[in-house]
């Protein structure tokens, strides 16, 4: 094996020595090379096995987490219900109790859902939030 590098910035003695252990095949230097390789696959299969058990486990949890998630979307059943709301908050409707949430102070409070359905908000930053039925 001959070994053609650029090696400009390194003292002859060392270039030598590096030229030498590059074409060098027998004894000692060849051992050197397997342990070397050996070293980097073990260093690399401990890092793949360290990492692969967190890996299944954070992907039982996603997929877990989005299995149990109620999807619904705006407008869903054709039903785009114009409803004047407080502004500077929004409205979230749970079965018979609504929620009003203050963006700016972030406090919440509860009253009666009198609409008989469930809503979710669209803020349009205006003076009002519109509902709409899902």
């Amino acid at each position: 094996m001959n070994a053609d590098f650029e090696l400009e910035n390194i003292p002859a003695a060392k270039r030598r020595r590096l030229g030498h252990f590059l074409s060098d095949t027998s004894g000692a230097v060849t051992v050197d090379w397997v342990v070397l390789t050996a070293a980097i696959v073990g260093i690399g299969t401990a890092v793949l096995l360290s990492v692969s058990g967190g890996t299944n486990a954070l992907a039982d949890k996603t997929s877990t987490a989005i299995s149990e998630v109620e999807v619904a979307g705006l407008g869903e059943t054709g039903n785009e219900w114009d409803i004047d709301a407080p502004a500077n908050g929004f409205l979230d409707c749970e079965g018979a109790t609504c929620y009003r949430s203050d963006y700016d102070t972030g406090q919440t409070s509860s009253f009666p859902n009198t609409y008989g359905k469930n809503f979710i908000s669209d803020y349009s930053g205006g003076e009002t939030t519109r509902f709409y039925e899902y």
